[in-house]
């Protein structure tokens, strides 16, 4: 392991260090300038406190959690575990932060590519659905990325565990967001009619790792 460290040089210590810099960043921030988020986090709120007493919430919404999509960030936010939701965001968005250079950092390092490419991926962090608050799809991006890894490794193996993997990640894609979900899917199945192309049965047995989705 030490061994296998050494050989990316100082690559893991100016990753970490870019990685700790952000979050730092993000979480020090009283108030997120993102457009569409105070809606998200009202969402949260009605949703975390919707059969107290002290409030009317259920008297005035009706909550529709499952099989719906796009609940995801709501869900997150309202988790007891956090003090409040804005608590909760500031968790979310710094785990944004940490998960999407990572994820590109390790589809890069499965298509053998340039590690310091990765770096790359901190001038995309705050893209245009981050400053819109699009929650959801923002936190998309990272997970289609994680994704993109395990759909190489399905296409060259022949593993229950790989196709699992597919069926759980695509599944949690549509609690994510919708379109990414459809993005997804649509990138999944080209991936597999290019790979199998000669063979229909191999296409089609692959496959129904999106049957859950």
């Amino acid at each position: 392991m030490i061994k296998k460290l050494k050989s990316y040089g100082f690559f893991p210590a100016v990753f970490i260090l870019f990685i700790v810099l952000h979050a730092f960043l993000i979480f020090n921030l009283r108030i997120y300038p993102f457009v569409d988020l105070p809606n998200h986090l009202t969402e949260a709120t009605v949703l975390k406190f919707y059969h107290e007493p002290a409030n009317q919430f259920d008297r005035f919404y009706t909550i529709r959690l499952f099989p719906e999509p796009n609940i995801f960030h709501i869900l997150f936010l309202s988790l007891r575990i956090f003090p409040s939701v804005e608590y909760a965001s500031k968790f979310f968005y710094c785990l944004y932060v940490i998960l999407l250079p990572l994820s590109i950092f390790l589809a890069i390092r499965k298509l053998k590519g340039n590690k310091w490419v990765a770096l790359l991926s901190f001038l995309f962090l705050y893209n245009f659905s981050l400053c819109w608050g699009f929650s959801g799809f923002t936190f998309f991006i990272p997970v289609f990325f994680f994704l993109f890894c395990f759909i190489i490794d399905y296409l060259d193996r022949d593993r229950l565990s790989d196709a699992l993997k597919i069926a759980a990640i695509l599944l949690l894609i549509y609690f994510i967001h919708l379109l990414g979900a459809f993005f997804s899917l649509f990138f999944f199945l080209t991936c597999l009619v290019f790979r199998y192309r000669k063979s229909f049965k191999m296409m089609l047995g692959k496959s129904l790792a999106a049957v859950p989705s």
